[in-house]
């Protein structure tokens, strides 16, 4: 019978570890979005890695952290964010991956984003697309 326990409490204890390791991830993606959709650049970039894989409409390469940040502000001066919904997440080994619609004062845009848990445990952004709705 004290096996059985102990069994059973460990069997929680890994349920009770897996399910707030989600929550936790839920937690960023939630921020992440909510940052998006109301075009706070300054919440956003906290989640963007060092290097940082940007694609906003024709611009395209590899920014530091604080140049992602500037191109991705002058972007949201530019299209003022109405709302942001997500239409797809998912992931492969240690990378999670969210594709959106953005509705901006300027028109619609798909947004894509690829993050990938860091040595620290926290997910940070590796790759950011932001491109006109209609090219796709």
């Amino acid at each position: 019978m004290n096996t059985i326990r102990k069994f059973l409490s460990v069997l929680i204890l890994f349920f009770l570890s897996v399910l707030f390791c989600l929550s936790q991830d839920t937690g960023v993606s939630e921020k992440i979005n909510n940052s998006i959709k109301t075009g706070d650049t300054k919440a956003l970039a906290r989640f963007f890695n060092s290097s940082i894989e940007l694609v906003v409409l024709e611009k395209e390469d590899v920014y530091s952290k604080s140049q992602a940040e500037l191109v991705v502000s002058n972007f949201f001066k530019k299209h003022k964010p109405l709302g942001f919904s997500v239409q797809h997440n998912g992931q492969s080994k240690d990378s999670k991956y969210t594709i959106g619609t953005l509705k901006t004062n300027e028109g619609n845009f798909r947004v894509y984003y690829l993050t990938k848990q860091m040595k620290n445990g926290n997910p940070a952004i590796f790759l950011l697309r932001i491109e006109k709705k209609d090219k796709f």
